[in-house]
């Protein structure tokens, strides 16, 4: 199969590459490792097979796959969801001082969180929320079945619920 590349290309750049900074917390790490997806699927698109997976499950299980070689390499001493401080968002709508505070709090406690659950939580979460894969395809690039990826998904969010309960700060 070939891909209309460039029309691939920018259906799928924003959620990989939101995919992998959500991962890895990390702008440039991001930045690079998109790329290296983008040319690692460019380089073996002749290798997917639309009858054993979805192309998003097979573009999916190539970026994650990559962000783990990336950390087993050792190219990086920061670990998953690592501490680093939060980007500038897209320009702040809200309309006070006050409100942007809470907001930036609120966002700073979720990713707090997050930052806090087991690797396999934060990653499900992640593919599911920032990449806007299906429990399916997830289950898929996990090899488990779909529905242990539902438990997963509800159990992390009640995890991430009460941590986030746990910890909030009335402003």
């Amino acid at each position: 199969m070939r891909l209309e590349f460039e029309a691939f290309y920018e259906e799928y750049y924003s959620s990989i590459y939101n995919y992998v900074y959500f991962t890895t917390r990390e702008p440039d790490a991001a930045e690079d490792l998109t790329g290296t997806i983008f040319e690692k699927i460019f380089r073996n698109q002749d290798q997917f097979d639309e009858e054993k997976s979805s192309l998003a499950t097979w573009v999916y299980a190539i970026a994650r796959n990559q962000i783990t070689d990336h950390y087993r390499t050792g190219s990086k001493k920061s670990r998953l969801f690592s501490q680093a401080p939060l980007p500038e968002e897209l320009p702040d709508q809200t309309p006070g001082p006050e409100e942007k505070l809470l907001a930036d709090h609120r966002q700073e406690l979720l990713h707090g969180q997050l930052a806090l659950l087991p690797q396999r939580d934060r990653e499900v979460l992640v593919l599911r929320y920032y990449g806007n894969c299906s429990s399916k395809e997830i289950a898929t690039m996990m090899k488990t079945t779909e529905a242990h990826i539902n438990v997963v998904v509800h159990r992390a969010l009640r995890k991430l619920k009460k941590g986030i309960m746990e910890h909030q700060v009335d402003l």
